[in-house]
């Protein structure tokens, strides 16, 4: 995933520091279409490889057209992120908050400016980005069956 690199070079570059917390809000038809797995995986992809770590915990809770997951990495890092099939969404919205001990990024394809510096403007892609450890992609794989499992309205804890 594209934005995977941008974000680690600009976090290196304003050097935010020791991540505390991240937030991403997808909204896009591919959450209710065969690739929602796919962008799932893309997302808690994006977690891992910015905190090169499995959460200590999570939670998982959705309904037919919002998924919301929680991460937590030994209570350092708290992980929020929701994902939505609304009907009106023509084009893909993404948000992502990153907190850190000494700033913030921000990125939103509806802004404007989103965050300077990058060509990536409001398309989503969920093309492979620099390869996990075989531990971490084997818990992606898993944490998305979780998902997969998971009844309406059942809050999954792990």
């Amino acid at each position: 995933m594209e934005i995977i690199e941008n974000l680690e070079q600009i976090i290196a570059l304003k050097k935010v520091g020791e991540i505390s917390f991240i937030r991403s809000s997808f909204y896009d038809q591919r959450f209710a279409s065969p690739d929602k797995k796919i962008a799932i995986a893309g997302f808690v992809r994006l977690v891992l490889a910015l905190k090169k770590e499995k959460p200590s915990n999570f939670t998982i809770l959705k309904n037919d057209t919002s998924l919301l997951v929680t991460f937590d990495f030994n209570e350092k890092c708290l992980v929020n992120l929701a994902f939505s099939s609304w009907q009106e969404v023509t084009t893909p919205v993404l948000k992502i908050e990153i907190v850190g001990e000494n700033g913030m990024i921000q990125y939103d394809t509806q802004a404007d400016n989103a965050y300077a510096g990058t060509p990536y403007v409001s398309s989503v892609s969920f093309d492979a980005a620099k390869p996990l450890t075989a531990e971490l992609e084997e818990y992606i794989a898993s944490f998305v069956e979780k998902v997969d499992e998971a009844k309406e309205m059942e809050v999954i804890i792990g």
